[in-house]
Order: structure tokens, then C-alpha cells, then sequence
């Protein structure tokens, strides 16, 4: 199932996780996780250390694409994924099964 983790602020940032049909409901969380601590690397600062993610491991992603520390918690929690891109149709809608909104 796809799940696309979509950038709200309009920044084209957003991305699918194609994964099982019963990890969809925790990719979404660790999808959005994942992307908000990509968002805080250039603030690494702001960052308090959290079940996922610690200051120094935020301030490392400033490297890193958008999609890796999602993907980073992915393989963490042990689920199967292929990373792809957004898709649209003709309507400018995204073209997938699930999302959740960052």
C-alpha cells in the first residue's frame, strides 16, 4: 500500500512509502516523525530528544534527503519499503491509497 507523507507548508518535499497493508497506520506516524526531524536540522537547537530521534541525530540530517530519517525509523521498526515519488493525476491529486499531512 502507498502511503504519501505530504509536505503541508508547500514546499515540494513530500514523498510515498510503499509498504504492507498493516503497517500503514505506523509508517504514517513515522513518516511524519521522520520529516519533521529532516525540517529541524538546520535548527538542531529547537530540537528536544524524543522516542525517535536525539539533538545530535537531528543535527546529523542536515545532510541527508528528506525522506531519510523517515526511512532511518522504517528500517528501525523493521518494516519493508520502497521509497517513490509523489504522483498526480489529472486533477493535481495525489495518486495513492493513503497519506498523512506534515
Amino acid at each position: 500500500m502507498r502511503v504519501a507523507i505530504i509536505d503541508g507548508a508547500g514546499n515540494d518535499l513530500s514523498f510515498v512509502l510503499n509498504v504492507p497493508y498493516e503497517d500503514i497506520e505506523l509508517t504514517k506516524k513515522l513518516g511524519v516523525e521522520g520529516l519533521l526531524a529532516w525540517y529541524c536540522a538546520s535548527h538542531p537547537e529547537d530540537w528536544e530528544d524524543d522516542e525517535y530521534f536525539t539533538r545530535d541525530d537531528v543535527e546529523s540530517f542536515y545532510d541527508l534527503g528528506y525522506a531519510e530519517p523517515a526511512m532511518m525509523l522504517l528500517d528501525k521498526h523493521g518494516i519493508k519499503y520502497t521509497l517513490e515519488d509523489v504522483e498526480y493525476d489529472e486533477k493535481d491529486e495525489i495518486v495513492c491509497y493513503d497519506w498523512a499531512e506534515c
